[in-house]
């Protein structure tokens, strides 16, 4: 079974992970630790954050080289190195319709930042190439648009 999680920044800029509330006003909240001894609902009311709805991100269930987690809207750079040069490109992860190989799918993809030759499946960069996730969308927007 894939695990399902999802962070969010806070009103006061942190970053927390959990599952995901949405209630019936628009307000968003996570849920730090899902499970307790006293169960789900005690746990909900005791722990659960407001969030900024439009920071949610949604874990792709992939890690990167060094082990850590690629959240959706994440910014990653993969190196090709070969005996004659280095190459870098960065990408932010995204969710939703993307065209690869003449097939429209559904799903988390990449946006590349300067180059749109690459594949766009991020099973396919993550499982055969050197990827590594270098920060956020939210945190660094202006460093990313800048590179384009």
């Amino acid at each position: 079974m894939r695990e399902i999680l999802f962070k969010a920044k806070t009103e006061n800029g942190l970053w927390i992970e959990g599952d995901l509330i949405r209630y019936e006003s628009g307000e968003m909240a996570i849920v730090e630790n899902p499970f307790s001894k006293y169960g789900r609902e005690a746990t909900e009311i005791a722990r659960r954050t407001k969030v900024i709805p439009e920071t949610v991100c949604q874990y792709t269930g992939l890690t990167d080289k060094n082990g850590n987690k690629i959240w959706e809207n994440d910014i990653c750079r993969y190196i090709d190195a070969n005996e004659c040069r280095i190459k870098e490109e960065t990408f932010v992860v995204k969710y939703g319709r993307y065209a690869e190989l003449g097939n429209i799918n559904m799903g988390f993809y990449i946006d590349w930042i300067k180059t749109d030759y690459y594949r766009s499946d991020l099973v396919f960069w993550v499982e055969n190439k050197n990827i590594e996730v270098i920060g956020n969308f939210f945190d660094k927007p202006k460093p990313m648009k800048e590179e384009q």
